[in-house]
């Protein structure tokens, strides 16, 4: 019994010392320029995953400073005034979407807004995501808010040179953002 039970033990730690080996990952290998080395080949820039571009930088349109949550060239980006005026005086058509933590719909609702704004081309429409009702909420946000008489997330207003063309708080999907935005274009 006891070499049978010396046994298992000792297979035990063969398999669990074997399931630990496999488990492992290798360490990166480097040739001598910092380029990384797979299988003693040299990885070119076409093997690498693309790098991600800068806040802004769109193929047609400005730069903005704020965190672009989706698109490029219509891009959808976390709120902050500097962009908001820019967009404003640069006469863009604009949705504010009205988001909280704390509503499920709206977080919901982002993979509709954000697969509308990857479709979109166009460098004369921009979104913001506008912060309400919770922590993330600043005092900038409140007041944009306040002024749109808007008091719930979900909301989403349309605006151009500082008027507003549209406000719903209805379920949109992702072509309803399109058409949507794009009617108001000239």
């Amino acid at each position: 019994m006891k070499v049978f039970r010396e046994l298992r033990l000792l297979l035990f730690v063969s398999v669990l010392a074997l399931f630990l080996v496999g488990c492992t990952t290798p360490e990166p290998r480097y040739d001598g320029s910092g380029n990384p080395v797979v299988d003693d080949e040299i990885l070119s820039e076409d093997d690498l995953p693309p790098t991600p571009k800068p806040p802004g930088d769109g193929l047609f349109g400005p730069k903005y400073s704020g965190t672009i949550l989706a698109g490029n060239e219509a891009p959808y980006i976390d709120f902050n005034n500097e962009d908001y005026q820019k967009a404003t005086s640069d006469g863009k058509i604009i949705l504010l979407y009205f988001y909280s933590l704390q509503s499920g719909p709206s977080i919901a609702d982002q993979n509709f807004v954000e697969d509308a704004f990857n479709e979109m081309v166009n460098p004369n429409i921009i979104g913001f995501r506008v912060n309400i009702d919770d922590a993330d909420t600043s005092a900038t946000e409140a007041s944009l808010a306040e002024s749109l008489k808007v008091t719930k997330a979900r909301t989403k207003v349309i605006m151009k040179d500082g008027k507003v063309l549209q406000t719903s708080s209805s379920e949109w999907n992702s072509n309803l953002y399109i058409t949507q935005l794009t009617q108001y274009l000239e």
